[in-house]
């Protein structure tokens, strides 16, 4: 989530910094909306729905650190063709952005011929959202993109006696960057070889140049550096633990803008929308004013702002029970967080909505300690495991005495905000209406 949220902020930098340099280059001069609608169009006349879908999975491919490419160019009115490295009489027909052209199997982007007549199909998937990836050489610079496509032929067979799944064929492609190698179908076919079940094409070409902004370095950064996060942390905290209930209407409506401008951006992002820097550009200023009148809605309906706080504080108290569950226990499922989690959650939005400002000051004391807590094991890491390690592999995690110490610092300010909370008695007007009305 850091890593998405990050890039997403470089993302916006990016795209003021890009609008004010020359855009008449090879790659902008038509944007890849425009592709789209053109191929739409296409589709129209010719009625090639299954072709168009499989031409929209290279409009926009974005590495998850917002480098973005354009593989449209990959695609050939034919197909490549190449003999197999070290395979006598075996040639691989390949192409992207299209099923069929000189391909037998009109499904597939990816055909072995051979003499010895074992003819069959290495690839017809699509690009996957997660199959895709930037290439980088040792200092992790940009020199192309990869990605696999699999396919429903069966390579080995599962082998039950050996605890073994049936692996079926892919083709594996790498694209190296090369400004000077343009056009529609002109990549040049470095080499294609074979192992295991896997078929490996390099290929040179433009559309293995990026554009727009890479954040990797950046993000890194962040990552090596937490105690940046921390220090926000530290800052929003004991301010949400201590005044969430006095504060709480723009507590809650700046929760939820920020949640529906996160979703918009990765939405966005998926779709390829955000690709170049006039594209990122609109749909953060779309994301901006979406999240706001979401925000001005939300912030107009109490019982919404109350359930939702229930929801949110539900979802951080059972993170943490089951960080307790695995720091007593040893041992920890991925199924069994989401499963706590989840419940806590839908158990703190039904209380939130029966109890009202009991529950809103429970909860932004919870949240409040949690993210002052969370702060400290930033400044002084590998002692508490992170949300996403409790997301991924909770089993794997080791605990210590120092676990204790920050389970010690959450239970202190929850119990000390909550009591700051009720003796102060300073909650919002709109909640103490609420309250009353129940």
């Amino acid at each position: 989530m850091l890593r998405t949220f990050t890039s997403l902020a470089l993302l916006a930098i990016a795209a003021i910094a890009e609008e004010t340099q020359d855009v008449d280059s090879t790659k902008t001069d038509q944007s890849l909306v425009d592709q789209g609608l053109e191929a739409f169009e296409e589709t129209l006349d010719d009625g090639s729905i299954g072709q168009t879908a499989a031409e929209v999975q290279c409009q926009a491919r974005l590495d998850t650190y917002g480098a973005a490419f354009s593989l449209l160019d990959l695609e050939k009115d034919t197909a490549y063709s190449s003999a197999v490295t070290g395979v006598t009489g075996d040639s691989l027909l390949f192409n992207y952005c299209r099923y069929g052209g000189d391909i037998p199997d009109e499904d597939s982007y990816a055909y072995l011929e051979s003499t010895a007549g074992a003819d069959f199909s290495v690839a017809d998937d699509a690009i996957g959202l997660t199959d895709f990836e930037a290439m980088r050489n040792d200092d992790m610079e940009i020199i192309g993109c990869q990605f696999t496509q699999s396919s429903d032929t069966e390579c080995t067979a599962a082998d039950e006696t050996a605890g073994t799944d049936a692996v079926n064929w892919s083709m594996f492609t790498q694209v190296t960057c090369d400004e000077t190698i343009t056009g529609a179908g002109n990549a040049r076919v470095d080499s294609v070889s074979v192992d295991g079940c896997v078929y490996t094409v390099k290929l040179t070409h433009d559309a293995g140049c990026y554009t727009g902004i890479d954040t990797y370095g950046a993000v890194q950064w962040l990552a090596d550096n937490e105690w940046v996060i921390g220090i926000m942390y530290l800052v929003v905290g004991p301010l949400l633990a201590l005044f969430g209930a006095a504060w709480f209407p723009y507590v809650v409506a700046s929760l939820v803008a920020i949640f529906t401008i996160g979703l918009i951006c990765s939405l966005s992002l998926a779709a390829g929308w955000m690709a170049t820097g006039l594209g990122t550009g609109i749909v953060l200023a779309v994301a901006i004013i979406v999240g706001v009148i979401v925000g001005i809605l939300v912030r107009r309906n109490v019982w919404i702002m109350v359930g939702l706080l229930g929801l949110i504080g539900g979802f951080f108290s059972g993170a943490l029970i089951f960080a307790l569950i695995a720091g007593m226990t040893g041992s920890g499922a991925v199924w069994v967080y989401w499963v706590v989690s989840v419940l806590a959650a839908v158990a703190g939005c039904v209380a939130a909505c029966y109890l009202g400002k009991t529950v809103v000051i429970g909860s932004t004391a919870l949240v409040g300690s949690y993210l002052f807590m969370r702060a400290w094991t930033l400044f002084f890491p590998g002692h508490y495991p992170s949300e996403a390690q409790l997301m991924e592999d909770p089993a794997s995690i080791e605990y210590d005495a120092v676990f204790w110490v920050f389970i010690a610092i959450f239970i202190a300010s929850f119990i000390g905000s909550t009591v700051f909370q009720c003796k102060k008695d300073d909650t919002n007007e709109e909640l103490d209406d609420y309250y009353k009305a129940d």
